[in-house]
């Protein structure tokens, strides 16, 4: 799911974190995960599918070296987000 191609211009581009959310079954895509350092939360019993109940993980990883800093206005417009808060 993620790797440096992903990570990196996100990164460059000011973005703060990077989000994720996975079906706790695919272990190959949680171990790319944890190898490029995201944190995981497991969710059991959150989704209903296929006859079963899933357990599902949200993993985040912080791209920036610390959350205190103003925000750069590129990567408000990148997200879509506006750049001007009331």
């Amino acid at each position: 799911m993620c790797s440096c191609k992903t990570i990196d211009p996100c990164a460059a581009a000011g973005l703060r974190q990077m989000i994720g959310y996975l079906d706790a079954d695919k272990t190959a895509s949680l171990a790319i995960q944890a190898n490029s350092a995201f944190a995981g939360l497991v969710l059991p019993g959150v989704a209903y599918r296929f006859g079963r109940w899933g357990r599902h993980v949200w993993c985040n990883r912080s791209l920036a070296a610390s959350s205190t800093e103003q925000p750069i206005i590129s990567a408000l417009v990148l997200t879509g987000l506006p750049t001007a808060l009331p």
